[in-house]
């Protein structure tokens, strides 16, 4: 009995997924091998001889994910997936599409509590974006003065800077994550509340005082020229700062004998 197309892609998502994972846990594990094998013996880990062995398992297992994707290609060439159905309703979408038909005045204690409901939603979730943006903002204040502080940076101590600095950009990143996540969720719980509020309002409101509509009016070409323009002025600004900066604390030197090293060491020019 032969398998449906459905359980064959499946069976060939499922296996890439599980390879790449593997791939990933494999060469880190291998790479970190020669590591802390190399530690306090004073020589240098990555070299050609320590790789040589330890690059075997990751390329086997690369090389069957190649097998597995090349395979899958072909299955869901041969058996695409069907087209996605249409997708659930949004109610941020439905929020907006009701909002200009909330009446502007209402007499009755069901409109005059689901308006007030509507602006506690509204100052909810201005609230906790304001929250979770000033989380993120002081986390790359934080590490960009990190990453920028000189003392930071020891020659003869590459591996505790290192931790030091995963250990610094780490938990300012999953704070940056916690509060983004958080105000998402809150964002959704209101949105929702918002959504009922606005129907008890439509229906108890005074439909003569609809507000005006809103019209849109897009940006002239001129405005968004000049705002391109901006965007890649400042893109241009902050690449030349970090290259100056990376110049004037030596870091083109590093990357300088980095670079003479892996040609000379691994991939074996001259």
């Amino acid at each position: 009995m032969t398998a449906s197309p459905s359980k064959l892609r499946l069976a060939f998502s499922l296996m890439l997924a599980i390879l790449t994972v593997l791939v990933g846990v494999v060469f880190i594990g291998e790479i970190a091998d020669v590591y802390y094998s190399s530690l306090g013996t004073g020589n240098p880990a990555y070299t050609p001889d320590a790789l040589r062995g330890h690059l075997i398992a990751p390329f086997v297992f690369l090389f069957l994910w190649i097998g597995v994707a090349i395979a899958a290609y072909i299955v869901f060439e041969v058996y695409p997936a069907p087209k996605a159905r249409a997708t659930s309703k949004d109610d941020s979408r439905t929020l907006a599409r009701l909002l200009p038909r909330v009446p502007e005045h209402g007499s009755s204690d069901a409109f005059i509590e689901a308006r007030s409901n509507i602006l506690g939603m509204r100052r909810t979730r201005a609230v906790v974006w304001s929250a979770a943006i000033a989380v993120c903002v002081a986390g790359a204040i934080y590490m960009l003065m990190y990453l920028i502080n000189p003392a930071h940076y020891h020659p003869n101590a590459l591996h505790d800077d290192a931790m030091e600095l995963v250990r610094h950009v780490i938990s300012w990143t999953a704070a940056s994550l916690v509060a983004c996540f958080a105000a998402a969720g809150v964002e959704m719980y209101a949105v929702r509340r918002e959504l009922d509020f606005a129907k008890i309002a439509i229906k108890a409101g005074d439909k003569s005082s609809l507000p005006a509509p809103h019209v849109a009016r897009p940006l002239s070409k001129k405005t968004r020229t000049a705002l391109l323009w901006t965007v890649r002025a400042a893109v241009a600004v902050i690449a030349i700062s970090f290259i100056v900066l990376g110049v004037g604390n030596g870091g083109a030197d590093s990357v300088l004998v980095k670079a003479i090293n892996i040609c000379t060491e691994c991939i074996g020019l001259g």
